[in-house]
């Protein structure tokens, strides 16, 4: 479980590195992408599945969201 969540961080802090702050929305976005890494280590310490699947759905969310946004983009 360790393993896993600690290479979670890497992918989380490419997101970041990624944002133009150019752009209003990649402030609210950095915000969510340090939340979502203090919960990864949250959940690493404790070893707490409901942090982790919060974190998941969360992520999932955000991942919808984006396949939406490039659909529509292709109109």
């Amino acid at each position: 479980a360790n393993t896993s969540i600690q290479n979670k961080h890497p992918i989380i802090d490419e997101y970041r590195s990624t944002l133009t702050f150019t752009y209003p929305v990649a402030q609210d976005l950095d915000k969510v992408y340090v939340m979502t890494s203090e919960k990864l280590v949250y959940a690493n310490m404790k070893k707490d599945v409901e942090v982790l699947q919060d974190v998941l759905k969360h992520l999932r969310s955000m991942r919808e969201t984006w396949e939406e946004v490039m659909r529509l983009a292709k109109r």
